[in-house]
């Protein structure tokens, strides 16, 4: 009884997520063709955020203190990064993670499309997006990427809550 709770919790997981990467990845393809650079950039780290924070289990805390300096990608079979603890505020060494052969919900993909159109070579990896398509210089606030997943369910229609 308890592995089949777990098993319907895990699929209903896996569905939402589906519908929410799903909605970002064809906002990625519209704000393409229609040359919307702020909905692109939004999007795409957006669904970077989404899948690494699923996939990984990376608390808020420790994926707004990211540093593009602080990855190494190997596209499509990994990535090793290195987190800020929030308390102390050292670096904790990650091992390299391996990613399933997953084409549509992979993290590392995400990431690689998020780095490639937003240019970020330096500083925080996720940061906000101004209306005009600029990126801050500030790493996103907690606070705002808990929001911001939090409405990426509701905004795809998937809204069973």
């Amino acid at each position: 009884m308890k592995n089949s709770r777990l098993d319907r919790h895990h699929g209903e997981s896996l569905r939402t997520l589906h519908q929410v990467s799903d909605w970002l990845e064809d906002g990625i393809g519209q704000a393409s063709e229609r040359r919307d650079l702020p909905r692109l950039l939004r999007h795409a780290r957006d669904r970077a955020l989404l899948l690494l924070a699923f996939w990984r289990r990376i608390d808020v805390d420790e994926l707004v203190s990211l540093q593009v300096e602080h990855i190494d990608i190997t596209p499509l079979a990994g990535l090793t990064c290195y987190l800020v603890n929030g308390e102390k505020r050292r670096l904790v060494n990650w091992r390299r993670l391996s990613i399933p052969a997953l084409a549509h919900l992979c993290p590392v993909s995400a990431l690689v499309l998020w780095l490639s159109l937003s240019g970020l070579t330096g500083g925080p990896l996720f940061r906000e997006i101004k209306r005009s398509g600029d990126l801050s210089e500030q790493a996103m606030r907690s606070v705002s990427v808990t929001a911001l997943l939090r409405n990426l369910r509701i905004l795809s229609g998937d809204s069973d809550d």
